[in-house]
């Protein structure tokens, strides 16, 4: 794959990514009793901050690399779904955590005007749960994002 469909795909993938993520922290903070309702400004305000955030993180951090030779030495044959989902399981794994201190960073921190000592437990708060909603989002919409991507640099 050129470096530009990585780019591409990392576009196309940071899409479903950040609406999700968004809308789930979102309701994590509802379910948990940390806000009243779901804050529509806050939902849109919070968009272009993950898309961005996410972006750059595909960019910055070579997790499909890590990825694919962790499935590799885990003895995964390339193209399975053994291989694909321990390749996901990297990936998931920088970019849930990378973007979770960002976004909790700003979230708490910048807008909620929290200590930095909030940081901390507003990330262990919601990691897990939003691990396993961005494995699962990552996975299936993983390759639905690479054809688009693909298709988008044949075209040009």
């Amino acid at each position: 794959m050129t470096k530009t469909t990585k780019v591409v795909n990392n576009l196309f993938m940071n899409i479903p990514m950040t609406i999700v993520f968004c809308w789930f922290v979102q309701q994590l903070a509802i379910w948990s009793g940390a806000a009243p309702a779901f804050d529509w400004k806050s939902f849109f305000l919070n968009l272009p901050i993950g898309y961005v955030t996410g972006f750059f993180i595909g960019l910055i951090f070579p997790s499909v690399p890590w990825g694919m030779r962790f499935a590799s030495a885990c003895g995964a044959k390339e193209g399975s779904w053994k291989y694909n989902a321990l390749v996901n399981l990297i990936v998931n794994t920088v970019n849930t955590t990378a973007l979770i201190i960002v976004m909790t960073y700003v979230n708490v921190c910048l807008f909620g005007h929290a200590p930095l000592q909030a940081l901390i437990p507003g990330i262990l708060d919601c990691y897990v749960p939003v691990w396993i909603v961005a494995y699962f989002v990552s996975y299936f919409t993983k390759p639905i994002c690479l054809k688009l991507a693909q298709k988008c640099m044949k075209a040009i």
